[in-house]
């Protein structure tokens, strides 16, 4: 699981400060695994949020263009 601050955050697009804020506030669009004093994000959660999809089927790596609406509602229910 990658930790929320720097990965998480920078996936996002978001700064560490406001990571730390959203996930506090359980208002990030992912969950967050806190971990002791770590706050972690599931890999494959970030990854469905960015509507990246892993492989096309032919072993190839390659990123959607979902649009940000879309994911937004899937993963919040929003």
């Amino acid at each position: 699981m990658p930790d929320l601050v720097p990965h998480g955050a920078a996936a996002l697009g978001i700064s560490r400060d406001t990571a730390y804020s959203l996930a506090r506030t359980d208002s990030l669009p992912v969950q967050v695994v806190r971990l002791g004093r770590c706050m972690k994000v599931r890999r494959a959660e970030l990854i469905t949020f960015l509507g990246i999809r892993e492989d096309n089927g032919d072993g190839a790596w390659a990123a959607t263009q979902t649009p940000l609406a879309e994911r937004t509602t899937a993963t919040t229910g929003k």
